[in-house]
């Protein structure tokens, strides 16, 4: 696959840190439109985008913004979608795309059933596609603190927690 040509559906507090990555990346990937039901909110990820690409010396165009997933789907030249959306719609929405021969990354859970997280592990087989699911939270700050005050062994032995 050359270029990443990226949908973001879902443009709520996750989609910054799916944001931020594709400007860490922007050689090998697009953010071409963004998708939320809340068409505000699609247009300050859009904004967001081009503005934190502007200060890295980019001149792009803006990611074209939408309310309806499937309508982009149909409109734009897309290769992989970002969901971000609540997590009752990641299985149907997952579906959606790989259906349409979209690579897919889904923000954790990956669906809210058995059923429907290996219906989107088939789909994706029988069309040759990449589907992932993120969980960038050892990424966070807090998290990236956490662990090497536990490296250092600051809390003793520790034989549970929750972060």
């Amino acid at each position: 696959m050359n270029r990443l040509k990226l949908a973001l559906i879902g443009c709520g507090r996750i989609s910054g840190n799916h944001i931020k990555a594709i400007l860490d990346n922007y050689e090998g990937a697009e953010l071409v439109s963004v998708c939320d039901i809340l068409k505000n909110k699609a247009e300050l990820k859009a904004d967001e985008y081009l503005i934190k690409l502007k200060e890295k010396g980019v001149t792009t165009a803006k990611p074209n913004i939408y309310t309806d997933y499937r309508e982009m789907l149909q409109k734009e030249d897309i290769n992989t979608c970002i969901i971000c959306t609540e997590l009752s719609y990641h299985a149907e929405i997952s579906l959606y795309c790989l259906n349409l021969k979209k690579h897919v990354l889904v923000e954790k859970p990956m669906a809210m059933s058995i059923f429907d997280a290996d219906s989107m592990i088939q789909t994706a087989q029988m069309n040759n596609l990449k589907l992932a699911v993120c969980h960038q939270n050892r990424f966070n700050p807090p998290i990236q603190k956490l662990r090497k005050e536990i490296d250092k062994r600051r809390f003793g032995r520790i034989f549970a927690g929750t972060a």
